[in-house]
């Protein structure tokens, strides 16, 4: 639902962590002793909490993206907007809407801020944070949207909402962050994230090309270790599903070399246009959507999709 160029480090305050290298073979959330995985990327697996982990990685809390962000900023705003995104931000919001004590909704991990764009569209009062300043740049000057260059852990004020869209895969310690996420939600206030599963079927299959693996990515949840480590800290489970399979994968199962569906040209959102295109047929074809549910009920039903998503819910 969200461009992916994260730093890996977003939110986290220097002055208490500043610019390290973790003790190799140490969680980085409970700091128990892992146990190497068969990745070419160096992975771990905490004996003790089960959480995949880069075992090499230097924090980058200075880091901005900046070159990256700053490509995008001359690009029109129906870029930042296309139509499958919109519709399903607007579909997650409205589900949230029904189980959320109110509308006050901060956005973790903002980006270019399109969450918070669309939920003020639809009556929230929202706003965002994000450490890069040419992300909010973006935010603020195309989107118009209500987004800052702020700390998680120095924030102000209450909220109905916290949403975390692939941002817990990129941080050192996710769980001061679910701790942090209870301290300013409002009594009965909803915990919404997503982020790439480690059991998936795609992660299976591809190895060391799953999309997911390397690069910014330090944790890796599974649904199982998701819940647990939520619930640790004070939240009641709502949802957690598995949805979505790449079309790499597709490619894969089907021992197909060539892209499996050519570019859709009323498409223009940043990801691969092969993606875009088998989106649009699941989205606007009869059949697609048929053959979307029912993929997503078998990669929920069996925990293999690709991408886990959650909601929580504060512990009364």
């Amino acid at each position: 639902m969200r461009n992916e160029k994260k730093s890996i480090a977003y939110f986290y305050r220097i002055k208490r962590h500043g610019n390290q290298t973790l003790e190799l073979n140490r969680c980085i959330d409970c700091n128990g002793v892992g146990q190497t995985l068969d990745f070419a990327f160096p992975l771990e697996r905490c004996n003790s909490c089960k959480l995949v982990f880069a075992s090499r990685w230097t924090s980058v809390l200075t880091e901005d993206h900046s070159s990256y962000y700053q490509a995008r900023i001359t690009w029109p705003i129906e870029s930042f907007l296309p139509e499958l995104t919109l519709s399903s931000l607007a579909k997650t919001l409205d589900h949230l809407s029904r189980v959320a004590p109110g509308a006050k909704l901060l956005d973790v991990g903002c980006g270019e801020g399109i969450l918070v764009h669309v939920a003020n569209t639809k009556g929230w009062n929202a706003q965002g944070i994000d450490r890069s300043p040419s992300a909010i740049n973006i935010a603020r000057t195309i989107l118009n949207s209500q987004c800052t260059t702020a700390d998680f852990f120095e924030i102000d004020g209450k909220f109905d909402v916290i949403t975390m869209i692939e941002t817990i895969e990129h941080v050192p310690h996710p769980s001061k962050f679910f701790q942090r996420a209870k301290e300013v939600l409002a009594p009965g206030g909803i915990l919404y994230l997503t982020t790439p599963n480690f059991s998936s079927l795609s992660r299976r299959l591809l190895r060391d090309s799953w999309s997911a693996i390397g690069g910014d990515h330090i944790s890796y949840f599974e649904p199982n270790i998701l819940r647990t480590k939520v619930a640790l800290e004070g939240f009641i489970p709502l949802r957690i599903r598995t949805k979505n399979i790449a079309e790499p994968t597709l490619r894969k199962i089907l021992h197909r070399d060539a892209p499996l569906l050519r570019p859709a040209t009323e498409l223009t959102s940043g990801t691969c246009p092969e993606t875009n295109a088998l989106r649009a047929f699941a989205e606007h074809n009869r059949v697609g959507r048929v053959a979307k549910s029912v993929t997503n009920s078998v990669l929920n039903w069996s925990n293999l999709g690709d991408t886990i998503e959650a909601i929580f819910k504060v512990s009364l």
